[in-house]
């Protein structure tokens, strides 16, 4: 668990320097460098919380929201416990009722 904060600190941190004029298509970069080096956990959580939002809102988050929501989301805690108690691939009904309920919101 230490080790998967850690991550997570160091990859906000570094893409701090990104954050001023970020895209959605910073967000699918941020994810698909989180799948190639990232906890396999973080990626899945924050792709699915971004297809979600891509679903219902036409686009996905930027980098700077993705960090955000790792950084202040309870939802996204919530998910990560979902998942990392998950044995098998799909958590179920709960994790895709929390990500609907807070993810499918457009601004």
């Amino acid at each position: 668990m230490k080790k998967r904060i850690a991550l997570i600190c160091l990859l906000m941190t570094a893409g701090l320097v990104h954050a001023g004029n970020d895209t959605p298509a910073d967000g699918e970069k941020y994810l698909s460098a989180l799948q190639g080096q990232g906890d396999p956990d973080v990626a899945r959580v924050l792709g699915d919380i971004n297809t979600t939002h891509k679903a219902a809102c036409g686009q996905g988050y930027t980098q700077s929201e993705l960090q955000d929501i790792t950084a202040r989301s309870a939802t996204y805690s919530r998910l990560m416990s979902l998942v990392s108690m998950d044995d098998g691939p799909n958590p179920g009904g709960v994790y895709q009722d929390a990500l609907q309920g807070s993810f499918s919101r457009c601004k």
